[in-house]
């Protein structure tokens, strides 16, 4: 949808541009499509910039955790969409992952324990 509209928004900039400019020779028609693609090529950029802030969001908060902060809010901030469902879903892996943390590694310690040795995989409990 996006890309439609800064197409359709080129080609009405290309033939403003081009009553503007035009002289009746190629460099006129080339000018204008200079400053026309100049344009879009920012406006493009600009919407791309606003489009990742919330994944770069999500990316710090996710560095942070991996760095041992676990305070870190795991919550929608209603921007992006795709940033919002990548967000619950970051957040209810953790969950899982905390809730099921106890149990698996108790089990880990016992199966460690019953083989009286300490092989590589096992950790000291």
């Amino acid at each position: 949808m996006l890309a439609t509209l800064l197409a359709v928004l080129a080609c009405i900039l290309f033939v403003v541009f081009i009553n503007i400019f035009n002289d009746g020779t190629w460099a006129s028609w080339g000018l204008a499509l200079l400053v026309t693609a100049l344009i879009v090529l920012a406006l493009s950029l600009l919407i791309g910039l606003f489009l990742t802030d919330p994944l770069r969001s999500l990316q710090k908060k996710i560095a942070a955790y991996r760095s041992g902060n676990t305070n870190v809010p795991f919550e929608a901030d209603g921007r992006l969409h795709e940033a919002d469902v990548l967000t619950k879903e970051f957040k209810d892996l953790l969950d899982t992952t905390s809730a099921q943390s106890p149990t698996w590694r108790a089990a880990k310690s016992n199966r460690c324990n019953s083989w009286g040795t300490w092989p590589m995989n096992c950790v000291r409990p």
